[in-house]
């Protein structure tokens, strides 16, 4: 198996639940972005990004949809442009990644990444599935030795939003990058 079918199965898998439970609630709903009152995305972290809701009810509770499974291989790792890459089973909707470098550089590159594919003026128009195509949260930076670590949901973002963010840290002098549960 190659890796972006790798990252299609590991997609797969979590869409195979998120698309009933967007598909069964009204569609204005599906994916929200946390937005104020007046209608501008909430910010929180550092730095300060958006985030969507899995699905948000009527009344305005959320609910997360978690994956209900994690595809099972043995980890590898592979070279891309000059960055070391490690692979462990993890989920769509939780990564560990872990890079290792300049981590205010790395936390940059992530975040214009993350804004990339967050569709922040919502435009996306929902698939077939019912799925919008973005990603849902990153959360803060946590800095470890030699790096910093980030938690992400790729929420339903298509399964080449991998490589664009491998791509943009090993452009961005990234000497290794290890995704994991």
């Amino acid at each position: 198996m190659t890796f972006p079918e790798l990252m299609s199965a590991i997609r797969a898998s979590y869409a195979e639940v998120l698309s009933p439970a967007v598909l069964a609630c009204e569609p204005t709903w599906r994916e929200a972005a946390m937005r104020g009152a007046d209608g501008a995305l909430k910010l929180d972290g550092t730095p300060p990004l958006p985030h969507r809701f899995d699905v948000l009810e009527a009344d305005g509770d959320s609910r997360m949809v978690d994956a209900q499974r994690q595809l099972k291989f043995e980890p590898f790792e592979f070279e891309l442009s000059g960055m070391s890459v490690s692979v462990a089973p993890f989920t769509w909707d939780w990564l560990t990644l872990a890079v290792e470098g300049d981590a205010a550089r790395a936390t940059q590159v992530a975040a214009e990444w993350f804004l990339h594919w967050f569709d922040a003026e919502d435009e996306q128009v929902p698939g077939d599935d019912g799925l919008h195509g973005v990603v849902h949260y990153m959360g803060d930076p946590k800095p470890v030795d030699g790096g910093v670590e980030l938690r992400i949901d790729f929420g339903s973002a298509p399964d080449e939003v991998v490589d664009d963010l491998l791509f943009a840290l090993a452009e961005a002098g990234m000497t290794r990058a290890s995704l994991r549960a």
